[in-house]
């Protein structure tokens, strides 16, 4: 008769384990889900903040350029007209070394590497997070934390569009096709 307490109550013990272990691995997976989306929506404000710093940099870097060629051909104008009149030099043979200004290519340099820089951060941050979405995939497709996950709403963001990877046409085309162009750079 006292072996029937014991029992019944390692019964109740166990059954209280499995239950609290249950409820912790639902909680695990729970947490685990929402961290992966705050992680995806962290990495596209991430991805949105250098692209957007990167072209405003490209542009007034761009703007400063075309200003100074704009200024420096203003300039040889300027003193060409100072020289030889609105007309120019109407000489066939003229024995005159001219050091006119010109434009620097250092700006054209600031420019490429703005560009490279700010598509090295884009490929970081890209890069995690498709590491964030494979992850969150992989965590789906499984057995039990998959079907956990399902009865619990997830997931909740849209995972096409939070794990689509920011790419130009030509890029986008080559992966649809199986056909890459040459780069044409004029």
């Amino acid at each position: 008769m006292k072996a029937a307490p014991i029992i019944i109550c390692s019964i109740i013990a166990l059954l209280g384990f499995s239950a609290l272990s249950l409820f912790l691995t639902y909680q695990s997976v729970h947490d685990n889900a929402v961290s992966w989306e705050a992680t995806l929506e962290k990495k596209n404000g991430e991805t949105e903040a250098v692209l957007s710093r990167v072209t405003t940099s490209v542009q007034q870097t761009a703007g400063v350029v075309e200003i100074y060629a704009s200024d420096v051909k203003d300039a040889i104008k300027a003193a060409v007209e100072g020289r030889y009149g609105k007309e120019g030099s109407k000489a066939v043979f003229q024995m005159i070394q001219e050091k006119n200004p010109t434009v620097s290519d250092k700006l054209y340099l600031k420019l490429a590497d703005l560009i490279g820089g700010g598509q090295k951060e884009v490929q970081i941050i890209q890069t995690q997070k498709l590491e964030v979405c494979a992850s969150y995939k992989k965590e789906l497709g499984y057995l039990i934390r998959g079907q956990i996950l399902r009865v619990q709403g997830f997931p909740k963001a849209d995972l096409a569009l939070q794990c689509r990877v920011i790419s130009d046409s030509s890029t986008r085309s080559a992966m649809e096709t199986g056909l890459q162009q040459p780069i044409k750079l004029r």
